[in-house]
């Protein structure tokens, strides 16, 4: 799916929108939809119409393959707005606090940016990433993105399996190895029963790449065998016991029992 398209006459941007003005004398208007409900997408900047957000035609050019390729194909004589302005609607699925992050950090120098030293969780970070993927624009937001990475990652101990899901799919956007391994070993074992990575991330709107999904489980059977070959070896040292011990046929037995009913034997 298309990420972004120009919008022509007529305007598909209510004026009701909220209007946010990172460059008030840009050439561009970018159209956030309103996120669909039930999209677990961040209150902050909500509203029924979407949002709005005046930027700066060269900023974007030099940022994004994806917006040069946009505007480079439209004529300001036959593009613009009653505003003055090229329309460029974004596609739905994108957070609208992370658009407007995101975009603000396309804008270097501009005194009406606003970006946080901190974000307030790994949902908001992970969708920041989803509009850095998306839209291409990793060079650009990395030096910001690092930053809040660190800041939220020495807080993430202890996190239920959702959250390690999108530590997994920042990492993997931002090129953080270190987060990336520490995060998926977590995945991987808290889906130790019967993994389906894919129904995860897609659960939580996170559009990952399929090769890191071939990896995760790659890494998933690996693990489980490395479980199995671990419990094998040490069936066989229990069989080589004594029969007249009593404790170590009975460890056997419960073993055996354990993986039956795990389906492992």
């Amino acid at each position: 799916m298309d990420s972004v398209w120009v919008v022509l006459v007529p305007s598909l941007s209510p004026k009701t929108a909220p209007l946010f003005e990172i460059d008030p004398a840009g050439e561009v208007l970018i159209v956030v939809p309103p996120p669909s409900s039930g999209s677990g997408q961040s209150s902050a900047l909500y509203h029924h119409d979407g949002i709005r957000i005046k930027v700066s035609a060269k900023h974007l050019c030099m940022a994004s393959p994806v917006f040069k390729a946009k505007l480079s194909h439209f004529h300001p004589s036959t593009s613009t707005q009653p505003d003055g302005r090229v329309h460029l609607r974004l596609a739905t699925g994108l957070d609208p606090k992370a658009v407007y992050l995101v975009f603000s950090a396309l804008h270097p120098g501009l005194p009406t940016r606003h970006l946080p030293k901190q974000l307030d969780s790994v949902k908001t970070l992970a969708h920041v990433a989803v509009v850095v993927d998306r839209l291409g624009l990793l060079d650009y937001v990395e030096v910001y993105a690092e930053r809040w990475i660190n800041r939220l990652w020495k807080g993430a101990v202890g996190k239920y399996s959702r959250e390690w899901a999108l530590w997994v799919y920042v990492a993997s956007v931002f090129g953080r190895e270190d987060i990336f391994e520490a995060a998926s070993r977590r995945v991987i074992e808290e889906h130790s029963g019967g993994a389906n990575f894919e129904a995860l991330f897609s659960s939580l709107d996170l559009p990952l790449h399929i090769d890191v999904i071939r990896t995760l489980e790659s890494r998933h059977t690996k693990l489980l065998t490395n479980a199995v070959n671990v419990v094998n070896a040490l069936m066989n040292q229990l069989m080589l016991v004594d029969s007249n011990c009593l404790c170590g046929t009975s460890l056997l037995g419960t073993l055996v029992t354990a993986l039956s009913k795990s389906r492992l034997l």
